[in-house]
């Protein structure tokens, strides 16, 4: 199969990313990452902001993005966190939606009606 096929056919896609899940540590290490090393490195993101920017390109399911993001919002709890999503795959899209609905009770929004692939998601002091 390739590439092309993978990207045209979306089903297949994410089916190939979850056994690619299961034979790698690829998750395993971004959670060390981000619960060992990521509190260093965004102890000074905020300085004194009352909103912070993060761009999430590729955040499939949004597993991993939902993790940095409640790590940031324990270091920074008045500060609203603004998260654009860009996830190619529809399924994984989805996904991410369903799993911030699931985590949040969060609001979901598309930031544009011409790209649905990107989207918005308002959860408390949070916007993702």
């Amino acid at each position: 199969m390739t590439m092309r096929s993978l990207f045209s056919n979306h089903s297949h896609y994410v089916e190939t990313f979850q056994v690619f899940l299961k034979k790698s540590t690829e998750h395993q290490c971004m959670l060390d990452f981000i619960h060992k090393k990521l509190p260093q490195l965004i102890s000074s993101i905020s300085n004194g902001k009352t909103d912070i920017n993060v761009l999430s390109i590729g955040g499939g399911s949004g597993e991993i993005d939902l993790e940095i993001l409640a790590r940031l919002q324990s270091e920074y709890p008045g500060v609203i966190i603004h998260t654009d999503v860009i996830e190619p795959n529809a399924e994984q899209i989805n996904s991410y939606k369903g799993m911030f609905n699931t985590a949040a009770s969060a609001e979901l929004h598309d930031t544009d009606p011409f790209a649905p692939q990107c989207s918005r998601v308002r959860y408390g002091n949070m916007c993702y």
